[in-house]
């Protein structure tokens, strides 16, 4: 059994995370803080599936801590913010479902390969890897033009309200419905499968490992 410690440290990550990652939106934007929390969070995923023991899974735990304090600082900004109103369910629902299907295939991997509780085993693993962002909206407005700056639009909205101008694509209005469905399902069918096919790599050579 995991000692209650390996729980203290994921939640010392967690709000570490949280603040760390408000800092980067604060700093650099809202979309390098999102690609930022992103790669975080992959990278935390890949060490602690990978893991060939228990020293590398908690490494990778307390990693994934700071990278769950990405997602929930990130994931509720930017669907709020940048999903339009007739995709915002369709967005929400991808975000869930990718992560409740990481915990199963978490619990999966990592507590049957290390003997360990199952409240250890309920974060981390796959669920960075699902696509829960890339299949967000955020990527539909960088479709849509990779030249607009980092303004979200809540607050083109309250410029419009000021009596500010707004410039760039945004003026000319969002994407239609039917383009935004297709540009999200086909960015998050694409990078999912790049992901499997990359841990199913990742757990071939650790089998490799192990049997030699």
């Amino acid at each position: 059994m995991a000692p209650p410690s390996s729980n203290v440290v994921f939640f010392a990550s967690f709000i570490l995370g949280c603040i760390t990652i408000s800092k980067v939106m604060n700093t650099d934007g809202r979309i390098r803080g999102f690609q930022f929390g992103i790669f975080w969070h992959i990278g935390d995923s890949v060490i602690q599936i990978a893991s060939v023991n228990h020293g590398v899974f908690l490494v990778g735990y307390s990693f994934t801590g700071m990278g769950v304090g990405f997602s929930a600082v990130t994931g509720p900004i930017y669907l709020m913010e940048f999903a339009p109103s007739l995709s915002l369910g369709l967005m929400a629902s991808m975000h869930r479902s990718c992560q409740n299907t990481g915990y199963f295939f978490s619990t999966t991997f990592t507590a049957g390969q290390h003997d360990l509780a199952p409240a250890e085993s309920s974060m981390p693993g796959v669920q960075g890897h699902n696509g829960r962002y890339y299949g967000g909206p955020d990527l539909t407005r960088l479709h849509q033009d990779k030249r607009d700056r980092d303004i979200s639009f809540m607050q083109k909205e309250y410029r419009e309200i000021l009596g500010q101008p707004v410039l760039g694509k945004e003026a000319r209005g969002f994407m239609s419905n039917d383009r935004l469905l297709l540009t999200n399902c086909t960015d998050f069918i694409r990078i999912l499968l790049v992901i499997l096919v990359t841990t199913g790599i990742i757990n071939i050579g650790v089998l490799v490992i192990n049997g030699m």
